[in-house]
């Protein structure tokens, strides 16, 4: 039987057990504080009496039942990969081929308009390409740190173009996709898309600049190092040495691995700021 009580606590009405007394304050009022442990904690200086341990007891399992429990809590937290128990069930061919057909349902349910992630650029961090901050500003390959360092050294007013308001929708095997080039001209009205020249014929590539194109006409550009320029290994070293210029945690160990090591010039292959007309 359920009656009706008022929280000492935050006044508020509960129903609590007509049989047992009720709990200085509701559920409520219990979770809400971050530290219960000591002092603070509503069973602190309480033990259980001898009934409730005899209850308690009652749905104990036997040593070997705990045992395999335990076991099983260590390998997946007490539960199994369904293609480990298809194996076991029907054997690999046909566990196979419901994995492959679970894969299928999953990527069905996430594609297009039904990710998450539809409609939002991609999360700093993400890509292949050594990613930082340049004043401030995001860059996800050294091709667009150096297109961003012309524009900031022209004082060209430009916006970050991988922003919702700024999606281009278009379809790529039938499923629908956004596209978010790399920088807006606010001036001129230019979107700017920077590639090395090697992925512009890509498929996907291809598909998002025509896309682009169609909404955009003239106004979307395709820069690639032949635009922009080559930076040699001295003018990377000099702008990380500069407060200016900052890598995301991965490529700031890369960084150290790999390339600080190279500052004597042996290469000069890297985007860079080489001295051209602002597009």
């Amino acid at each position: 039987m359920k009656i009706e009580s008022i929280c000492p606590t935050c006044g508020c009405t509960r129903l609590t057990s007509g049989h047992n007394k009720p709990r200085p304050r509701c559920r409520r009022c219990m979770y809400s504080f971050r530290d219960q442990s000591g002092a603070k904690n509503p069973f602190f200086g309480k033990h259980h009496s001898d009934a409730s341990k005899a209850d308690i007891g009652k749905y104990a399992k036997s040593e070997a039942q705990k045992e395999q429990a335990r076991n099983s809590l260590r390998i997946q937290g007490n539960r199994r990969a369904p293609y480990e128990i298809w194996i076991e069930k029907y054997g690999r061919e046909i566990a196979d081929a419901k994995q492959a057909e679970l894969s299928a349902k999953h990527s069905a349910n996430s594609t297009g308009n039904k990710n998450r992630m539809y409609g939002k650029p991609a999360p700093i961090g993400s890509g292949g390409g050594w990613s930082g901050w340049y004043k401030e500003h995001y860059f996800r390959s050294l091709l667009e740190l150096a297109y961003l360092k012309k524009l900031l050294d022209g004082d060209v007013k430009f916006a970050n173009g991988e922003c919702a308001k700024y999606a281009i929708p278009y379809q790529s095997d039938g499923v629908d996709r956004s596209y978010f080039c790399d920088f807006v001209l606010v001036d001129s009205g230019q979107f700017v898309e920077i590639k090395p020249q090697r992925l512009t014929t890509t498929h996907a590539n291809v598909v998002k600049f025509a896309a682009a194109r169609s909404k955009h006409g003239d106004n979307f550009r395709i820069l690639s190092e032949e635009d922009v320029g080559v930076l040699s290994t001295e003018a990377i070293a000099t702008l990380y040495k500069s407060p200016d210029l900052k890598w995301t945690s991965k490529w700031e160990k890369r960084y150290h691995e790999n390339f600080g090591m190279r500052v004597a010039g042996q290469r000069q292959d890297l985007p860079c700021t080489s001295p051209q007309s602002l597009p």
